[in-house]
């Protein structure tokens, strides 16, 4: 599958995905930019379930170096498999808590899902595709009127 596609603050992305890369375990996220390189990786390449290493490299450096993650990012003190999961909990307690948004919720859900209808739609036809906004209740009930 690849993916092209403009940003919102007008930057160009790209996504390739075949099966063949994740039997090998390659880059679960690769970041190409202007002034340098970042990749995420996950043992297994399982990013769900491993811990994630991070490289980056900038300008004409020919190779990416492991960059540690800083403490204020690690919300679980577990390690291993499962680690994000923690992590992604620890992320839900304090939104609960706080009221903050660090953990994705079901309306970020309904975007992506949108997001993936697009594609296999783009595909389907072979014509751009612009994920729709999500309908306020009250486009809802507008249409059941």
């Amino acid at each position: 599958m690849c993916v092209t596609g403009l940003l919102d603050g007008g930057a160009v992305f790209s996504i390739h995905l075949s099966r063949r890369a994740l039997a090998r375990h390659e880059p679960a996220l690769e970041i190409n930019g202007t002034e340098g390189d970042l990749q995420v990786t996950a043992d297994g390449g399982q990013a769900q379930i491993f811990d994630l290493t991070v490289r980056g490299g900038k300008g004409a450096q020919s190779s990416l170096e492991v960059l540690p993650v800083p403490p204020q990012y690690r919300f679980s003190p577990l390690q291993g498999p499962g680690t994000n999961v923690a992590q992604a909990y620890a992320h839900f307690a304090r939104d609960y808590r706080e009221g903050t948004h660090l953990c994705p919720t079901f309306d970020d859900a309904v975007t992506r899902h949108r997001t993936l209808d697009a594609i296999e739609e783009a595909a389907a036809t072979g014509q751009r595709q612009t994920p729709g906004r999500r309908p306020s209740t009250s486009d809802q009930l507008a249409l059941n009127a």
